[in-house]
């Protein structure tokens, strides 16, 4: 998926995208040349694991 494809699925900003993959943040991507793309089972994986319990928090 392009950065593009994950903002209309997500709701993820391009430019949290960008600004996430500066930092080492985010879901892992892949770049081919200036392509930047992200494999869409691990990037719901990452999503799922960003759910939080909050009856964990204590």
């Amino acid at each position: 998926m392009s950065a593009r494809e994950v903002s209309e699925a997500t709701g993820i900003p391009v430019g949290t995208l960008a600004f996430w993959r500066h930092q080492g943040r985010g879901p892992a991507y892949m770049k081919f040349g200036k392509s930047v793309r992200y494999d869409p089972s691990t990037l719901w994986a990452w999503i799922d694991a960003q759910a939080k319990d909050p009856e964990a928090v204590a």
